[in-house]
């Protein structure tokens, strides 16, 4: 088996992923702009180089900045600066920004990382020109913080947060900085089920968010102009207690990263007759979505796309930057709708990765030229 990754026109360049390391000389001038000229060059640059390796720090090139991806744990402070540094990068400004934990490497102590993150935050709270930020935060109490540094930022268009646990205070901090953002135009809510036991040991509990926590949330997607939403792991009575207050400019609700039931779905009937005008998208779980589309009435709500979680059409209409692809895959419905999605204008993918396997065939080539042959590459690696 092997993978292949091809990432498209819009990327100038893919420095720090697949073969990083092959490339990191030819781009040591674009990566040190931030890094003053002066006698530890050598050292700062082998620090660099030594991050890029342990996968702490990634960059792609896209249009007018760079996308930035940071692995966070315990690092030195002179390592630090160097990954802040890039953040606050003015050469190649940062765009989009995604922040990943290092679990197995957090030291003996995670106040430092806990430090390092406070200061990266209040960066983030004041930075002008990115406008995506995806980040989880392992600290139940670091949400509220974050959150609170992000208030009066009125530049980030897109936001993902994912927490051991959405209390009341962070609740209340997304309120307000929803109110005061009025250009954010997809939010993704991760939270946390009650699981007993579960496979972190007995006596493991995720807390579970409470219903005044839920009202405050209702009360933030009100302040809102959003336009996605994506919500992970909701229970019922959390979900009813949402809907009612979706904003009115959403055009695309994703539910498919849950396990509700069918006892949702007259509340999503009341939901789209009464606030559902412009909604245009809907993703429910496998189950759920074919439940739903059994009960609907054939003259009802049609102007409403509903989506299995595992098909094709959910997968592209999510808009990752990113597609996993599995040659066997391929065939005459699935091809159709790759080309369409992957040759707009607005497209946001930018790499596919294809798994190849022993059952390749002349029409997964076929498949694969006019995909090539419609899609400009800019970087191909086999």
């Amino acid at each position: 088996m092997s993978v292949t990754s091809v990432d498209q026109d819009n990327t100038v360049e893919n420095s720090f992923q697949h073969s990083q390391l092959s490339k990191i000389e030819n781009d040591k001038q674009e990566n040190l702009s931030t890094i003053d000229t002066t006698k530890d060059d050598d050292e700062k640059w082998a620090r660099y180089k030594k991050l890029v390796e342990a996968e702490s720090i990634s960059k792609n090139y896209i249009g007018d900045g760079a996308q930035i991806r940071l692995k966070l744990g315990y690092h030195d402070d002179a390592d630090w600066q160097i990954l802040l540094s890039e953040v606050n990068n003015t050469e190649h400004p940062l765009r989009e920004l995604q922040l990943d934990w290092d679990d197995m490497n957090m030291g003996d102590s995670d106040e430092a990382v806990k430090r390092h993150f406070i200061e990266l935050t209040k960066i983030l709270g004041t930075h002008t020109i990115f406008v995506k930020l995806t980040f989880p935060i392992p600290w139940n109490n670091r949400l509220a913080f974050a959150l609170e540094a992000l208030k009066d930022n009125r530049f980030i268009k897109h936001l993902s947060t994912e927490s051991d646990g959405i209390d009341l205070d962070s609740a209340r901090a997304l309120t307000e900085m929803l109110m005061n953002n009025q250009v954010l135009l997809s939010l993704d809510l991760h939270f946390e089920v009650f699981n007993p036991g579960g496979d972190h040991g007995e006596g493991y509990l995720n807390r579970p968010v409470s219903d005044e926590t839920f009202v405050e949330l209702a009360h933030s997607l009100q302040a809102s102009v959003l336009e996605r939403l994506k919500i992970y792991d909701i229970n019922t009575k959390g979900f009813e207690i949402l809907v009612k207050s979706v904003p009115k400019t959403l055009t695309h609700l994703d539910l498919g990263e849950n396990t509700l039931s069918e006892e949702i779905i007259p509340i999503l009937h009341s939901y789209l007759k009464s606030n559902g005008a412009t909604l245009k998208e809907l993703i429910l779980n496998d189950h759920l979505a074919t439940e739903y589309l059994q009960q609907q009435e054939p003259s009802s709500l049609s102007t409403v796309k509903i989506m299995q979680n595992t098909s094709w059409e959910a997968r592209l209409s999510r808009k990752a930057h990113s597609l996993n692809l599995e040659m066997n895959q391929l065939d005459d419905t699935v091809e159709p709708l790759l080309v369409t999605e992957l040759t707009k204008n607005d497209t946001t993918f930018r790499e596919i990765i294809l798994t190849l396997n022993d059952e390749l065939n002349q029409n997964h080539l076929n498949y694969l030229q006019t995909l090539f042959d419609q899609w400009k590459l800019k970087y191909f690696d086999c």
